[in-house]
């Protein structure tokens, strides 16, 4: 349920090594750059969105890569969601809460590494919220933490 493999030579599998990691997620920050992948979501408050990102590289221990963003509706996001908990060898879901300073593409690429390297056996979900990339932006961190707080309940 996490990895897709295969492809013609010009999927996005085969540019990053053939397998792609699925990492669902959940999200407030805002769109960026919706027609590249690594800058979809940037470091700004936007509105809830869940969606599917996929990570290429991850099983070959070489640079990884983001290689689609989907935000999908609620209802679809649920339902992909729970046909992938129910194919998974274990029916179960890891969420991964990331820390200050990183950003969407960073949080969904060590999701995908988490996911493989310790072989999970669930569904990797990841919950980004809008850090900015300072350090001297901790007090901005701590409120949109706080801020995030009712989506990531949702």
């Amino acid at each position: 349920a996490c990895t897709a493999s295969g492809g013609r030579d010009e999927s996005p599998e085969a540019a990053v090594g053939g397998e792609l990691t699925a990492v669902y997620f959940g999200t407030d920050r805002n769109r960026r750059d919706v027609s590249n992948p690594e800058k979809f979501y940037g470091e700004k408050r936007g509105v809830y969105e869940h969606g599917i990102a996929l990570v290429g590289g991850a099983q070959k221990h070489v640079k990884n890569q983001l290689t689609s963003v989907e935000p999908l509706q609620s209802e679809d996001f649920l339902q992909q969601l729970q046909l992938a908990v129910q194919q998974a060898p274990e029916p179960t879901v890891v969420v991964f809460v990331h820390g200050y300073l990183r950003s969407f593409q960073k949080a969904s690429k060590l999701v995908a590494e988490f996911s493989v390297n310790t072989n999970l056996q669930g569904v990797p979900v990841l919950w980004s919220w809008p850090p900015p990339s300072n350090p001297a932006g901790y007090t901005v961190d701590e409120t949109n933490e706080k801020w995030s707080r009712t989506q990531l309940a949702q």
